[in-house]
């Protein structure tokens, strides 16, 4: 089983984006070891604190600050719960078990 973990301030794209991305810092987790950890493409399972689940990907691109990896919710349920607020810290954890990928919040 391989994991990695970093914390998220939740920011005004993620409460008002349809997608609601989570970037992955690069000062928390270096890329390679996403790419080692087989974390850094694919398909999730998005887990909130109180257990609601969610579809997501790992997407990668590059902006004007550099390479980037953003974890984005995806199928037709995308609400993200309403105790989740703005400025609200919240500890990642994402897991690789049994070929599958999951993002704990």
């Amino acid at each position: 089983m391989a994991a990695l973990e970093f914390w998220f301030r939740v920011n005004r794209s993620f409460r008002s984006t349809p997608s609601h991305p989570i970037t992955v810092p690069r000062g928390q987790v270096a890329h390679r070891s996403l790419v080692e950890a087989q974390l850094h493409e694919g398909p999730f399972t998005l887990v909130f604190p109180r257990g609601e689940r969610r579809t997501a990907e790992m997407c990668s691109g590059v902006s004007g600050r550099g390479p980037f990896y953003q974890l984005r919710v995806r199928g037709a349920d995308r609400l993200v719960p309403e105790y989740i607020k703005h400025d609200d810290s919240l500890l990642i954890l994402l897991v690789r078990f049994q070929r599958k990928s999951f993002a704990f919040l």
